[in-house]
């Protein structure tokens, strides 16, 4: 389940993975879209590859320590909304990549926003692997990857 969720006099924040079932609050929190910033995302974990268009700001995630704050509940990502975006306004902007990494995977994050958006955030499907495929991996989780 998600939820876009319009903050009076801020902007807006859309949530997902909030069902019960999959709720994983603080490890992982995802976000679609905050404050009209959009993101897509390339991971590789060792093993595999993927992409998404989710930022994950959970305590697990290669994020956390940009964001640096536990949330437990959804209310409590919403009361930091400020600080959340104050963040994500301080990432390079698409074409540039954001590179993070953890002892278990590297994510690159490319964020845009609404009224900049990059031709990246249109592509789709085998068009998001060929992509992906162009990216240079330094995960010190494998030594397959460079």
């Amino acid at each position: 389940m998600k939820t876009d969720i319009h903050i009076k006099n801020k902007g807006e924040i859309d949530l997902h993975g909030l069902n019960k079932d999959v709720f994983s609050y603080p490890k992982s929190i995802l976000i679609n879209k905050i404050g009209g910033y959009s993101f897509k995302t390339f991971q590789y974990d060792g093993k595999f590859e993927s992409y998404g268009s989710q930022l994950d700001i959970g305590t697990e995630s290669e994020l956390f320590s940009l964001i640096n704050k536990e949330f437990k509940t959804a209310e409590e990502v919403i009361e930091n909304y400020d600080l959340i975006l104050e963040k994500i306004k301080s990432l390079k902007q698409s074409p540039e990549i954001n590179h993070f990494k953890t002892e278990k995977s590297e994510l690159c994050v490319l964020v845009s926003s609404d009224i900049h958006q990059d031709s990246i955030f249109k592509l789709t499907g085998k068009e998001m692997i060929d992509y992906e495929e162009k990216l240079i991996w330094n995960c010190s989780c494998s030594s397959t990857k460079k």
